[in-house]
């Protein structure tokens, strides 16, 4: 029997016992004998009816009729009998009554249920309760597709859709005008949408709001169409649907404590008892049984992709809601980036919603979406994944990219990797190594690199390339921490740029140690502390960027000196009183460190015994000098305009030269970068020139000593980053190819590449792995990796730490994800059901 129909027999047959009460009371009185005919006769309908009821709710006849039928026959006696023997006849019926209510109970207890979903894409929110309602011989369970609308842009009701031809081939669906809700009236209702009126970009129809579903039920029941992972937003706990409902089922404990604080402190502070229940969620219950035995839409990709792994690339609308354009532009970045890679196969499935969505609340998007998606598809990037079950594409990726959705919860429970995407990365090459500080030796080359703050060495001989180790503690998003380096008894020194500390590390024993610099050192120089610095012995001498003043180090102690010099005067000579002071050309003549100041025609002199700076104005006030060298007898200035000047201290013998030599040019402001004396010659190395060039310092003469095969990118401003001359040879780093190169007095190069072949692989899978490391193992969010600037930490990175992870599939990874449904085991279909059922 329905419990809808046996619950109203059972009201009736309380009812009728109370009639038998009030019947006695009135023979007790003898003297009303039209009530009680009237009372028996409403007695009698009563009782008829509820026959009537019971014979049309069962297939075969009842002992309860059969009883009911006797006491139809005691009711017409006792309006027929005297009063002495009402009594008697009253006592029987009232024990009869008892039976058929005992009968009643003792029928099985048969449920009509129904699901109410609106978008074949969110039938995963119910299934695995379908499935046990289903498999319940005491259940009749009906599937009622719900028609939505799109809204328009007055908020109006727009085109109305309706799915029941989207749902699996098992899943059989009733037509929404067939069912008659008022006369069914079903005893438990399940729904999904609990925005009514309040969703402004689609609909479901106004019949299916959830205060009109709950006059046609005993049991409005919200199972929601999302997981989260340990939290929920306010608002998901405060929707209409929420407060109608007469039970809310949610994933776990820690979700129901989140719905029961917001509901009691802004809704209603006595919740009914069971209103929320934490039960699992049939979503999960799916995912857990995808990762089983394939289906075929996932066998089929997997054999599309030919061994290559398949990238799930989830767009959520919420990210062309907030960023728009850029959204766009993203997933462009994306497509392109796949279309060079052979590699993996890129399995893109876009929100349901987000056509809609755009449409609604994103007009002037919608055509561009739609041009991106013909692209797409036209130019065969990848697999296109519309369907409503995203199940296929969860069982058949190796990897999550995209944007933060509730899928995560779900895909976290795979144990395949995950990359949230920022909208802002859009450049996705990492592999490559950037030379940036160095110290060169006679055999080895030691060298930080300007992206991923890792210090690795070079065999001159061969070219491989050896990693060493990160900065201890440097914060790996940030670049260019490094500016220079130098070597004291096999410690290798780093002096900072962007950092406020310096580091040593010994050779030897592979230990790192910091020195910290002193707050005001960073507050005052900003982002460059160091750019300029020699080491002489023992001691590394660095002038600081934006102060007129010079460090110390001690590469034996480790003592840190500062000696501030005179930035009263600097300001009040200074044709500039903004910018950095110097580069990083340094020379020391005579005791004394000399460097270049950009702001004015001024030449620094650092006394290294007194420890003080001295100011020097050389040529024109209207000078500004970028490098500085010594040829033991003048010194060689440049200024930013590119002109050279020889200088002579302490006489008043200078002189300007104009490089005029055939192909020359400079595309910006800065010529040169760097400069050196070797040999007879000052080099001179470009920053926007297109080339480097050498000076005859006896003759003058001016050549041709590099020239650069790439145009000038105003991107990539510097040329060359650090010149040096060691062991009768001059280097330099080109800063665009990302080579060291090495030239003879005859203008002979060698160049150093850091690429493929010389080691550079396996540094980059080091980078790698520790770009993507898990370190709390236990926290869910340490799985969910997000795009950003650090090392390899972008698409690039991704899609190859994917290909060098082994194993793939992280078991620890799917246990912490796992904790997020209260049914690990994926059977929370059949705990709802149970629960609901009251079958306990």
């Amino acid at each position: 029997m329905r419990n809808y129909i046996k619950n109203q027999v059972v009201d009736v047959l309380r009812s009728l016992s109370d009639a038998c009460r009030l019947l006695n009371r009135l023979i007790a009185q003898k003297g009303d004998s039209q009530s009680e005919f009237i009372l028996l006769q409403d007695m009698q309908s009563a009782a008829i009816e509820i026959g009537e009821t019971i014979e049309n709710s069962q297939r075969q006849e009842t002992k309860a009729v059969k009883i009911l039928e006797e006491a139809c026959e005691l009711m017409w006696q006792i309006s027929q009998s005297l009063s002495e023997e009402k009594k008697g006849l009253c006592k029987r019926l009232r024990r009869e009554l008892e039976e058929v209510k005992i009968e009643i109970e003792s029928i099985p207890t048969e449920f009509e249920i129904v699901f109410l979903p609106y978008k074949a894409s969110m039938w995963d929110s119910f299934e695995s309760i379908w499935r046990a309602a289903k498999n319940d011989s005491a259940s009749a369970a009906y599937v009622i597709p719900v028609p939505y609308f799109d809204r328009r842009e007055d908020g109006s009701l727009g085109e109305m859709h309706y799915e029941g031809a989207l749902f699996p081939e098992d899943v059989q669906v009733i037509g929404w005008k067939q069912y008659d809700f008022e006369k069914r009236h079903p005893d438990i209702i399940y729904f999904h949408n609990p925005y009514d009126e309040f969703n402004y970009v689609t609909s479901v129809h106004p019949f299916f709001y959830s205060d009109s579903l709950k006059k046609y039920t005993d049991k409005l029941v919200y199972i929601p169409y999302y997981v989260c992972s340990e939290s929920t937003r306010r608002e998901n706990c405060l929707q209409k649907g929420i407060m109608y409902a007469d039970v809310v089922i949610v994933q776990s404990e820690k979700i129901k404590a989140e719905y029961v604080k917001f509901y009691r402190k802004e809704i209603d502070k006595n919740i009914p008892p069971n209103k929320f229940l934490a039960l699992g969620s049939p979503k999960f219950d799916k995912v857990i049984r995808c990762m089983e035995p394939k289906n075929n839409l996932a066998v089929q990709w997997k054999r599309r992709a030919d061994g290559r792994k398949i990238i799930l690339y989830n767009t959520h609308l919420n990210n062309f809601l907030r960023y728009e354009e850029e959204a766009l532009r993203k997933i462009e970045t994306v497509f392109r980036h796949f279309t060079k890679r052979g590699d993996v196969l890129l399995l893109w499935r876009p929100h349901p919603l987000c056509k809609a969505t755009l449409k609604a609340m994103r007009p002037e998007l919608y055509e561009a979406y739609l041009k991106l998606e013909k692209g797409y598809t036209e130019e065969d990037i990848g697999i296109l994944d519309e369907g409503a079950d995203m199940y296929p594409a969860i069982s058949a990726a190796d990897a999550y990219y995209g944007d933060s959705s509730s899928m995560l919860s779900l895909f976290g429970v795979t144990g395949n990797p995950i990359c949230i995407q920022d909208t802002s990365v859009t450049e996705y090459r990492y592999n490559r190594l950037r030379f940036e500080a160095a110290y060169i030796g006679s055999r080895q080359i030691y060298f930080t690199d300007a992206d991923y703050n890792t210090l690795s060495r070079l065999d001159k001989a061969n070219g491989h390339i050896e990693y060493i180790d990160g900065f201890p503690g440097g914060e790996s998003g940030k670049k260019r921490l490094v500016s220079s380096m130098g070597m004291w008894k096999e410690r290798l020194w780093l002096m900072p740029f962007s950092e406020g500390r310096a580091c040593s590390y010994d050779v030897a024993s592979g230990c790192w140690k910091v020195y910290e610099l002193p707050e005001q050192w960073r507050e005052e120089n900003g982002r460059q502390t160091f750019l300029a610095g020699k080491q002489i012995g023992r001691y590394y001498f660095g002038f600081t960027s934006r102060r007129c003043g010079v460090m110390k180090l001690d590469m034996e102690t480790g003592d840190i000196k500062y000696s501030e010099g005179n930035q009263q005067k600097l300001e009040e000579i200074a044709a500039c009183n903004s910018g950095i002071i110097c580069r990083q050309d340094c020379c020391e003549v005579e005791g004394k460190l000399y460097a270049a100041c950009l702001r004015g025609n001024i030449v620094l002199a650092y006394d290294l015994d007194r420890e003080e700076t001295e100011m020097y104005q050389v040529g024109s006030i209207n000078n500004r000098y970028i490098t500085i060298a010594h040829d033991g007898r003048a010194f060689w200035l440049t200024t930013k305009e590119g002109t050279v000047i020889r200088w002579e201290n302490g006489t008043d013998d200078i002189r300007e030269f104009t490089v005029d030599i055939s192909g020359y040019h400079m595309d910006w402001e800065n010529a040169f970068a760097s400069s050196l004396y070797a040999e007879g010659y000052l080099w001179l190395f470009a920053y926007s020139s297109n080339m480097n060039i050498r000076v005859n310092v006896l003759t003058y003469e001016i050549e041709k000593a590099y020239v650069f095969p790439e145009a000038y990118d105003k991107e990539n401003k510097v040329r060359v980053l650090k010149s040096w001359y060691e062991d009768g040879k001059v280097y330099f780093i080109d800063a665009y190819s990302y080579a060291m190169v090495c030239m003879d007095g005859q203008k002979n190069a060698v160049r150093y590449e850091l690429s493929a072949g010389t080691g550079f692989d396996r540094t980059m899978n080091r980078i790698l792995r520790k770009a993507w490391t898990v370190t709390d193992r236990d926290k869910y969010s340490e799985y969910i990796h997000r795009e950003n600037r650090e090392p390899g930490k972008n698409l690039g990175g991704f899609l190859d730490y994917i290909k060098i992870k082994e194993p793939l599939t992280d078991t620890e990874q799917r246990a912490c994800f796992l904790r997020f449904t209260k049914c690990p085991k994926g059977n929370s279909g059949e705990v709802i059901h149970r629960r609901m059922t009251e079958r306990e």
